[in-house]
């Protein structure tokens, strides 16, 4: 649903039936937010309950920039918090795999810890960088 803001003048030209044309940016943030916590509720289920719990503060910060998209005045302002967003989901798949992979290959569950909050630590000082100054973002697309 997200993509869709990338290419609203084109969408309402075309006569495109999205969902942010037909309900608004509101509308289309509150069902990523309910998708976001459906997914969440498969990890908790899932997952080892420490390992979800390491995935929480991801969904925080994913929840933090559908707020700060919901709120954003410019296209570029949306596409930056889309792109954070979508940096730390990237962020919490990385992170969930090196544990994943490395418990699976028999390390112990500490070590598998000490991993993946490592890579938890370095996407968020990447998402406080990015959100702390927003303007310094680069779309990485053309459009």
């Amino acid at each position: 649903m997200l993509k869709d803001f990338r290419d609203r003048a084109g969408d309402a030209r075309y006569g495109k039936p999205t969902i942010l044309l037909r309900f608004g940016k509101g509308a289309t943030c509150g069902l990523s937010l309910c998708a976001l916590f459906a997914g969440d509720a498969v990890l908790c289920v899932a997952l080892d309950p420490a390992l979800a719990l390491l995935a929480q503060p991801f969904l925080l910060a994913i929840a933090w920039m559908l707020r700060v998209l919901s709120r954003a005045e410019s296209g570029h302002d949306e596409q930056v918090a889309i792109g954070i967003g979508a940096r730390m989901g990237n962020g919490l798949l990385l992170t969930l795999l090196a544990w994943l992979v490395v418990a699976g290959s028999g390390a112990s569950t500490g070590r598998a810890t000490v991993l993946a909050c490592a890579v938890a630590v370095l996407f968020f000082l990447g998402f406080a960088s990015l959100a702390a100054r927003p303007q310094e973002a680069v779309i990485g697309y053309k459009g």
